[in-house]
């Protein structure tokens, strides 16, 4: 797994992409990010102070992804396109490995 930083409105995009329907609440420290019937309890607000574009670390997007790739939707022009899921969602973030 490759290390680095992706901006959480990237998150959201891809989120929008793969997973939609999903909600999101924020809580004290972590976001809680809940699609039929599972609950992702721990991606990160972002670092201290200003938090409108944080920047989140890619293990913490990569462990979003495996936790939610029974569920994600590949919503390619054609049926047939023979990718997985998950490499749908990843195909979102450019920085992801």
């Amino acid at each position: 797994m490759g290390s680095g930083t992706v901006r959480l409105k990237l998150i959201w995009a891809m989120l929008d992409h793969c997973l939609p329907g999903y909600e999101r609440r924020q809580s004290k420290h972590h976001w809680r990010i809940s699609f039929g019937g599972l609950i992702y309890r721990s991606l990160p607000l972002g670092g201290h102070g200003k938090r409108k574009n944080p920047e989140i670390q890619l293990g913490h997007v990569n462990r979003l992804m495996r936790y939610f790739n029974g569920v994600f939707e590949c919503p390619c022009e054609a049926a047939e396109c023979g990718c997985e899921p998950i490499d749908c969602a990843r195909s979102q973030i450019e920085q992801m490995p």
